[in-house]
């Protein structure tokens, strides 16, 4: 559920609903299958989160209960850092929570620069587990069937999470989502890009070296950079 559309109640159908289906049994309120039907088992689901919240328990998904399920109104982006092992997701500039990951094996390494969110998928199964969000190509963050494999180098590329942590990042996420990657240690801070900056100008303003910026940021053409574009400030 990316964004409010209508009112849901039951009977309805639809991607809405398979969205807040998964975000129930995310946030561990049973709605049963998620098989994009309001059913009686959704709408009890639904009805036990309006109590918890103090909302009226009418078990429709209404403006003010979609506010409180999705518990975030402002822009979400996901910062990997490669060395750390980690994905950071970030709500309104906020660092929201962490998690742990998979990264790709020496033959075979996660991407590293700014990408997007370009598709969602529930449940592709196999060695990507519960969720898949592509972001590049062929590489998405997705789940996996080896949790073992969590906090080390050997997927071929992909960024690989636990279930339940990429069920929670997939219900957060919408498409779109600005991702970025980087390969070594950070300060965790970074800047937004302003209307009428540059590259040289924002290493003057922010007193780093201007090739450290792009090394950081894994930038290759200089002069593609947009506003509102996160840059990763070097430690």
């Amino acid at each position: 559920m990316s964004r409010y559309t209508r009112p849901l109640k039951l009977g309805d159908q639809g991607q809405d609903v398979i969205e807040l289906q998964e975000r129930l049994n995310t946030l561990g309120f049973n709605a049963g299958l998620e098989d994009g039907y309001l059913g009686r088992s959704t709408q009890q689901a639904v009805i036990e989160f309006q109590r918890s919240k103090g909302l009226t328990p009418d078990g429709i998904i209404g403006p003010n209960t979609y506010t409180a399920l999705m518990g975030i109104n402002g822009k979400t982006w996901i910062l990997i850092n490669l060395a750390e092992k980690m994905l950071y997701l970030y709500l309104d500039n906020q660092l929201h929570r962490s998690f742990p990951v998979a990264i790709g094996k020496p033959s075979t390494p996660s991407p590293t620069g700014n990408f997007k969110i370009t598709e969602k998928v529930i449940n592709p199964g196999g060695v990507f587990g519960t969720r898949w969000m592509r972001f590049y190509k062929d590489y998405g963050i997705h789940g996996t069937n080896n949790p073992a494999s969590i906090s080390r180098a050997v997927s071929n590329g992909c960024i690989r999470m636990n279930n339940a942590d990429v069920n929670y990042v997939y219900s957060l996420v919408p498409v779109g989502t600005e991702v970025t990657i980087v390969s070594s240690q950070t300060t965790g801070r970074y800047y937004s890009v302003q209307v009428g900056d540059t590259l040289y100008g924002i290493s003057q303003k922010i007193g780093v070296s201007y090739d450290a910026l792009l090394r950081e940021n894994s930038i290759t053409n200089p002069n593609m950079i947009y506003v509102g574009q996160r840059l990763l400030i070097p430690g």
